[in-house]
């Protein structure tokens, strides 16, 4: 119907409607408006809906124990977004160990209350994720903090692991705790003063190489915590569960580290749904589309951000040159797995990702609706999954037609006959590649989304936000690739290219609009009248926080690396 807003108030007034004949819809016209929509002019079949509508959530049933509930939300967010990552980002010096430890107790805190909770509130969200994940979290914390006890008795009872320690001509110099990459000296531009990289373990890619191991705790006088851990090591206990269980406790400290961080992104806005009680039943489809999507580019904005701030800068990733030396590849199974001409560019790794998405989504779309007929809509979803599939195969196929260039573009800043302490390295990388694909991956889907009608007034806007969002932060990045091509720096240092810093608010507010324009969201959202503006303007405060939180987090651990 095509009426302006009295048209529909009168016909809503005046005219007899056989209610038992309509079947409720949340939208039949636009609606633009502040205030909540039970308060507009609506037409009897929307009516229907909307006072069917259930706002009922954890947040707001009367349970004896609710207290517990935001001690478990308020314990949980200290736990995973403040406390760990500055655990992280002093991962291997011997602060770690203790505050993994206080930070897996907040956790374990967190979730007691949160089973005091649960296990008294009404079951509003039957066979629940959120529940599940949270066993699997308290599981998870006590391996951690197991792994990390044996791991450090481990390093203790070793001793100094000065028997891979290479210097070179110059002086040994500090290095970063979380990347494990040495900074060149201060003459930028001389290669034989840029450290090398050694690991203690064939999967330890962050362990500090050139120095003494970073898990070495002697010193001339022996601090107290060092004469705690001298006590609690000396145990004969002690140095059996090394024996038995030291692989096994390795391979899951360092796979816990990252992994427990990765985990919580995904079991946040898991709980944000259980909690709020949205996306149940049918809905939870387009739930699971909107929040796995819209985290996947929240996640690149992190990792763009991280890469500005100077993370994985031995791969080439934090747009710097880098090098394999023929020593240190045998330390490392990333090492080992380089191409021979080159290395892996993060451009090679986001081609691969958007390849394997394209691949696996194709079939998703139609999750919705099982064993029935294809809907123009699900045509449509699957049209950007081919875009996905064929941008990624472009992706992958011209990395590997650029690795001759990669390779005479170091040859050319620093020499064919480039080595370092006589041999001449096995890999190298001028730090980035060319490659337009992901940035036009992301651009076609920033830019197909901006124009994705939706059945409402505020879905459509929130899309076109998210939308324009991706799209601004492609060209941004394309901007970063003209810099790099046309200024280039001699310097194995991380190059922090100011565009990134705006690619990196692009993919992270952009993700996050993403993920808020699930229809449950919408609707929970017209419900109680907020406008377009509402997720835009939250979302662009949350992400300058964000931001500035992750570069505190860098500078701390910059802090250390001197």
């Amino acid at each position: 119907m095509d009426m302006d807003s009295h048209t529909h108030g009168d016909m809503t007034n005046t005219q007899p409607v056989n209610v038992s004949e309509l079947v409720p819809v949340p939208h039949e016209v636009h609606h633009m408006h502040g205030v909540p929509i039970l308060e507009t002019e609506l037409t009897p079949a929307e009516r229907l809906f909307w006072e069917a509508y259930n706002t009922t959530s954890y947040f707001t049933i009367d349970t004896p124990h609710k207290t517990n509930l935001y001690i478990h939300l308020a314990l949980i967010y200290l736990a995973y977004v403040v406390m760990y990552p500055l655990a992280l980002a002093v991962k291997d010096t011997k602060m770690f160990f203790p505050a993994l430890v206080v930070q897996s107790g907040v956790v374990l805190v967190s979730i007691a209350n949160y089973s005091i909770f649960i296990t008294t509130a009404p079951d509003l969200y039957p066979n629940n994720a959120y529940t599940k994940m949270t066993s699997g979290l308290a599981i998870m914390v006590l391996i951690h903090v197991a792994s990390a006890f044996v791991y450090t008795a481990k390093k203790w009872l070793e001793g100094p692991s000065n028997t891979n320690h290479m210097p070179l001509p110059g002086k040994d110099i500090p290095l970063s705790p979380m990347d494990g990459y040495a900074s060149p000296s201060n003459t930028l531009y001389d290669p034989e003063d840029h450290m090398q990289r050694l690991s203690d373990d064939s999967f330890d890619l962050e362990s500090t190489p050139g120095t003494p191991h970073a898990m070495e705790f002697a010193s001339a006088e022996p601090q107290r915590y060092n004469r705690l851990l001298s006590k609690i090591f000396s145990y004969r206990i002690v140095a059996e569960l090394v024996s038995v269980f030291g692989v096994v406790c390795t391979f899951n400290y360092h796979f816990l580290n990252w992994g427990m961080l990765c985990y919580f992104l995904i079991y946040a806005p898991t709980g944000v749904a259980v909690l709020s009680c949205i996306g149940m039943n049918e809905h939870v489809f387009n739930l699971l589309a909107h929040f796995i999507k819209g985290g996947v580019f929240f996640s690149m904005g992190i990792v763009s951000l991280a890469r500005y701030c100077g993370g994985w800068p031995k791969m080439g990733w934090a747009w710097n040159k880098s090098y394999i030396s023929p020593m240190e590849k045998p330390t490392s199974f990333l090492y080992k797995i380089q191409p021979k001409k080159g290395m892996v560019t993060m451009e090679m790794l986001e081609s691969s990702l958007i390849l394997f998405y394209g691949c696996t989504n194709i079939f998703m779309e139609h999750l919705a609706s099982p064993g029935g007929e294809w809907t123009a809509k699900d045509l449509q979803h699957v049209s950007i999954a081919f875009l996905y599939l064929g941008a990624g195969l472009c992706g992958v196929i011209a990395e590997n037609k650029m690795a001759d260039w990669r390779l005479e573009k170091f040859n050319t800043e620093f020499g064919a006959d480039f080595e370092v302490d006589g041999y001449r390295p096995a890999h190298v990388t001028p730090g980035f590649s060319p490659n337009p694909f992901p940035a036009f991956t992301i651009f076609w889907t920033g830019l197909l989304m901006s124009q994705h009608q939706q059945a409402s007034e505020l879905s459509t806007q929130v899309h076109v936000q998210w939308g324009s969002l991706l799209t601004y932060g492609s060209l941004v990045r394309l901007a970063t690739f003209a810099l790099m091509m046309f200024y280039p720096q001699k310097s194995f240092n991380p190059t922090k290219p100011f565009t990134e810093l705006i690619t990196s608010f692009c993919l992270l507010c952009g993700g996050l609009v993403f993920m808020e324009s699930t229809d449950p969201v919408i609707t929970a959202l017209e419900y109680r009248g907020m406008t377009p503006m509402f997720t835009l303007n939250v979302s662009v405060g949350v992400v300058a926080l964000v931001m500035a939180w992750i570069m505190v987090v860098f500078s701390v651990r910059d802090r250390y690396r001197y």
